[in-house]
C-alpha cells in the first residue's frame, strides 16, 4: 500500500472529496486489491464516492430542467446499496468505479 496525502483546505471540500476518491481508487484498483482481503478498503471507497456523488447530485438537481445526469447518479447510488446488501450480484468495485466516473464527469462538465 502506497502513501498519499490528501489535504482539506478551507472552502475546498469538493476538491478534498475528489482527491480522496482518486487516492482510494488507485488503491482499490491495484492488483493486490483484487481479492476479498481488502473489503474494508472497498467499503471506505464506496462511502467516499457515494458522498461525492450525493454532493454533486444536489448541485445538478438544483436546475429547473429534468436532468439525465441526476437519474444516472441516483441509479448508481441505488446499485451500490443493492450490491452491498447482496440484493444483486455485481462486483461492488465495478459499480463504485462507474459512480466515481459519473461524479468526476459532472465536475468536468459543470
Amino acid at each position: 500500500m502506497s502513501e498519499r496525502i490528501v489535504v482539506l483546505r478551507s472552502g475546498q471540500s469538493l476538491q478534498f472529496l475528489m482527491d480522496a476518491c482518486a487516492a482510494l481508487a488507485d488503491e482499490v484498483n491495484e492488483p493486490h486489491a483484487w481479492t476479498n482481503a481488502d473489503e474494508e478498503l472497498m467499503s471506505v471507497y464506496a462511502e467516499v464516492v457515494t458522498a461525492l456523488a450525493r454532493l454533486r447530485r444536489e448541485e445538478l438537481a438544483g436546475g429547473s430542467e429534468p436532468n439525465v445526469q441526476v437519474a444516472i447518479v441516483d441509479h448508481l447510488i441505488e446499485r451500490v446499496r443493492q450490491t452491498r446488501a447482496a440484493e444483486i450480484s455485481m462486483r461492488l468495485a465495478d459499480v463504485v468505479d462507474r459512480l466515481h466516473a459519473e461524479a468526476v464527469n459532472q465536475v468536468v462538465l459543470s
